[in-house]
């Protein structure tokens, strides 16, 4: 009786408004590799249980009823599900949970966003809906993709793409892009966009279209085809894109959906290249073993190491539960109630439990098994909100707001975008030229060529890890195999 008093009693504390001063809360070690924290106090009620192995499929089922919880997703492969708590029992439902011995982990269902800077844009957004954290991506002026007198924009020419094989343009390459989804009707995509998946949870699955711009955004530096009289163009022209929808149109989603997204591409064995141009603050133990099986699988991940705010203000574009970093809408940040185990800042902060500071590369990049990406500006120098740290596999252009990156834009039109999201997408793009050579390349194959041909651009490699791609030099190593 009165060890359930101390949990009602701490339930109380933590909900209390200014409680942590940190955006990053503590939990209580509930024992057996187990924290047990409070619900969150937006109203959040989502979480991730993971289940011991060898527990079945029905069993999950009851254990997760007689919590009084929701079952709003099941996870087969991971053995695990994503569950709603009861909004008048949820301390309790979770209190039953953390101390039934079928459950290994409880994670809550923490926010994720876009990275890509946001423009100052009270009212609008690239779809002409309103937008109170202003706009990953803004419209670009039609004049812009005809003045210049170059065949590349400055983003390939940075990268060597001029230099490399014309006849590589990634035919047949699948790749999946986890997003907001991606305008199929622009004629920069035609007949390159195959039918994809909205593994956001409750909504239509066969909903992948765009309605925020950032995924086209990325779509189209991977491989829009180029245009009669113009000097955009894409990485890869010739491969095959899925939108694979996890954020919605404000350009945020949650870690279940990025999981379920995720485990989509893995029942689609075609597809090679994952993109992720998103991130978030907290590991997740649940994910980690998602990406470990695509890796297995081989499938070449490639994630946006985070942006950072550089004004000093936190959280500009936070649509989820505390938002840390320049763009990410929603990249929340809070503990998993499971660490891993044994926990600590080992094993339990590579996979899951821990939450990050600002300064940190974000999840998924920061998992071993993803290309982690940084971004460069037009002068290949790394740019200040390009998240810095050891995960950091290469750097590769990111604009900024005074020169962003020229992609294609909703509404068949042309935006502007900064970030390492469109970092992460020329690093994609070339995956796809290098795997048009040679598809039995493995995923640290991949890594090592594009590590081994990096342009070294003298920093350390918490800055810039191996350097600047170069695309032709990558090629070239390939074809010279």
């Amino acid at each position: 009786m009165a060890g359930r008093m101390l949990w009602v009693l701490l339930g109380i504390m933590l909900a209390m408004p200014g409680f942590f001063p940190e955006p990053c809360p503590a939990w209580a070690d509930g024992g057996h590799g187990l924290r047990v924290g409070q619900v969150n106090t937006a109203g959040h009620l989502r979480r991730l249980v993971a289940f011991r192995p060898g527990i079945e499929e029905g069993e999950q089922k009851r254990v997760i009823r007689e919590s009084g919880s929701l079952l709003l997703k099941a996870f087969p492969l991971l053995n695990g599900a994503l569950i709603q708590l009861p909004p008048d029992q949820a301390e309790t439902a979770l209190d039953f949970l953390y101390r039934h011995p079928a459950v290994e982990r409880i994670e809550e269902d923490v926010s994720l966003g876009a990275e890509s800077q946001r423009y100052p844009s009270p009212t609008a957004t690239p779809g002409g809906e309103g937008g109170v954290q202003g706009s990953l991506i803004i419209p670009a002026d039609p004049e812009m993709l005809e003045e210049s007198e170059e065949d590349y924009p400055w983003n390939l020419w940075q990268i060597y793409l001029d230099q490399a094989d014309p006849r590589r343009q990634g035919d047949k390459v699948d790749i999946a892009v986890l997003d907001t989804g991606i305008d199929p009707t622009h004629p920069d995509l035609h007949k390159i966009v195959a039918r994809g998946y909205n593994a956001r949870i409750g909504e239509e699955e066969r909903d992948t279209l765009d309605r925020n711009g950032h995924g086209t955004h990325i779509a189209g530096i991977i491989a829009a085809k180029l245009r009669k009289r113009s000097h955009l163009r894409g990485i890869a022209p010739r491969a095959k894109l899925y939108p694979v929808k996890v954020l919605g149109d404000d350009g945020s989603g949650y870690l279940s959906d990025l999981i379920n997204g995720l485990n989509w591409v893995y029942k689609n064995r075609k597809i090679r290249i994952v993109n992720m141009s998103l991130g978030f603050s907290t590991g997740s133990e649940l994910l980690h073993r998602m990406v470990r099986l695509l890796h297995e699988a081989g499938v070449i991940m490639v994630a946006s190491a985070g942006n950072y705010d550089t004004t000093g203000a936190s959280g500009e574009g936070a649509a989820g539960e505390g938002a840390a970093g320049e763009g990410a809408a929603g990249t929340g940040c809070a503990s998993g109630e499971g660490a891993a185990g044994e926990g600590a800042a080992g094993e339990g902060a590579a996979s899951g439990g821990g939450c990050l500071s600002q300064e940190q590369v974000k999840y998924p990049a920061r998992y071993p098994e993803t290309i982690a990406v940084g971004a460069t500006d037009i002068e290949a120098e790394v740019t200040d909100y390009s998240i810095r740290g050891p995960e950091v596999d290469l750097v590769a252009p990111g604009g900024d707001r005074q020169d962003p990156v020229l992609s294609i834009n909703l509404n068949k039109g042309y935006g502007l975008g900064s970030g390492t999201s469109q970092a992460a997408a020329h690093v994609t793009g070339l995956v796809a030229l290098l795997l048009s050579v040679d598809r039995t390349l493995t995923p640290e194959e991949i890594r090592q060529i594009l590590q081994d041909t990096a342009l070294d651009l003298g920093l350390d490699w918490e800055a810039q890890g191996a350097g600047l791609i170069d695309a032709a030099l990558a090629i070239d190593q390939v074809q010279s195999k």
